[in-house]
């Protein structure tokens, strides 16, 4: 029998161009991982994808 392994999931939104979310991207990790050292690549990786689907940030 396997063994079970806790995990989180940290995700972030995808926004168009209008500023709606259109999709998310998310990852997930066992629940040791620190998530501040997580979430900041994740937001960036939303902003990214944001940016190339058009969104412009104020």
């Amino acid at each position: 029998m396997e063994k079970a392994v806790l995990r989180v999931r940290v995700a972030a939104p995808v926004r168009g161009p209008n500023g709606d979310v259109v999709a998310a991207v998310s990852v997930v990790v066992p629940i040791e991982t620190r998530t501040d050292t997580v979430l900041p690549a994740v937001r960036a990786g939303g902003r990214a994808i944001s940016r190339a689907l058009g969104r412009r940030t104020p």
